[in-house]
């Protein structure tokens, strides 16, 4: 069995490696060397914003031709200008520069409780809101694991979690500032194949030739619902010309994709509550000793250390969702009492409010478990979302 310490996506992910830093060292040269008038032109404009935007498509263009797309080729014996070498290397650098902008945003990451999520799963969308919605914060990754229970390959692939971006483009460059859904969700849905052993990090071309990642834009207009946004992002996928192999697309199913983005939006709509049920710690398998230390406020200096051994050997602090509520359930339910048992479909209602009903905030109307041997379900419980 793999270390646990390496489950998280961003953490199994690497790109340093002396190849990559080689190429890069190439690009930084060729970058450096262009004009400021060259750079210009890229940019379609004369001013500062227009010079980084140069800058920024150069960067785009030569990481996606000159990193991931000649190091997929060569691994797979493959010509470096064919569609094959050009679609994988896209999606490889889509993925890599995703990552970088998560490890500068806080490498914040999200687990959910795994009783927790199967409430979610059970739960309808179809009437909330989009504009009572907020993101923990602008960037950050969702960890689902085996929890998701969603496939794609035809069954040889599991959807591990998602990269969560909600940026905002100002002058050109992306801004990282809003909690608040504003346009558009980048979701880059990451996998793992089932029974895969993780024992040390990759490159991002070895790793994606074995964890396939896909790029979705999910647009939500805040007055709507998110069904809408949903239904549009399944569009663009649909003519997405990056998959246009037949391969790629039949392992992209969009069953498991629509099940993917509405199991998203629950998590989201359920980080919204009032009843803020998110817990910063360390994961439970973690080395007791070296917590016990990363955790003490009296000692700065041992602290610093034992974090860093923790970080060294794949831990960090996750955020874990749903603590409070799994204990609530776990009290009140045995361990095969729920594994046993099945959801009676719960839902997110746009329950109306504030002088003359004229306001509308979302609330969870929950799951209630039924075991037809233990008489009648708890009541449902409704959650509210702030305003």
């Amino acid at each position: 069995m793999s270390p646990r310490a390496l489950r998280y996506y961003p953490v199994r992910f690497g790109y340093n490696t002396a190849m990559w830093r080689h190429r890069f060292s190439i690009i930084r040269q060729e970058v450096d060397a262009m004009s400021a008038e060259e750079l210009r032109k890229l940019g379609a404009g004369d001013g500062e914003e227009s010079l980084e935007s140069g800058r920024n498509v150069l960067w785009g263009t030569r990481g996606e031709e000159e990193i991931c797309r000649y190091e997929i080729a060569d691994r797979r014996g493959i010509d470096r200008k064919s569609e094959e070498a050009k679609e994988a290397g896209s999606i490889a650098f889509n993925t890599w520069f995703t990552d970088l902008f998560y490890r500068s945003s806080g490498e914040n990451i999200f687990e959910i409780r795994p009783v927790v999520l199967d409430l979610l799963r059970h739960s309808s969308i179809d009437e909330a809101l989009v504009e009572k919605a907020r993101l923990p914060f602008p960037f950050f990754y969702l960890h689902l694991g085996e929890s998701s229970q969603i496939t794609f390959g035809g069954g040889t692939h599991l959807l591990d979690g998602m990269y969560v971006e909600n940026s905002v483009y100002r002058g050109g460059n992306r801004q990282f500032d809003s909690t608040r859904i504003e346009e558009t969700l980048q979701l880059i849905l990451t996998t793992r194949k089932v029974g895969g052993q993780y024992a040390q990090r990759t490159s991002a071309p070895e790793f994606l030739e074995d964890e396939p990642t896909l790029q979705v834009y999910a647009s939500f207009e805040k007055d709507a619902r998110f069904t809408a946004g949903i239904a549009d992002a399944l569009g663009l996928f649909e003519k997405d010309a990056l998959l246009h192999d037949p391969k790629g697309r039949a392992f992209w199913d969009q069953a498991s994709l629509r099940q993917a983005l509405e199991l998203m939006t629950n998590v989201l709509l359920f980080l919204s509550r009032e009843e803020h049920d998110v817990t910063l710690r360390y994961p439970s398998d973690a080395p007791a000793n070296l917590v016990k230390k990363a955790n003490d406020p009296d000692s700065p200096r041992m602290r610093a250390r034992s974090e860093s051994k923790l970080q060294s050997l794949g831990f960090r602090r996750v955020h874990f969702i749903g603590d409070r509520l799994g204990d609530e359930l776990a009290s009140r339910y045995s361990a095969g009492e729920l594994t046993s048992a099945h959801w009676r479909r719960g839902h997110w209602r746009a329950q109306p409010h504030g002088q003359a009903f004229s306001l509308r905030k979302n609330v969870w109307i929950m799951p209630t478990i039924v075991r037809s041997d233990l008489g009648e379900p708890t009541p449902r419980r409704i959650y509210g979302v702030p305003r």
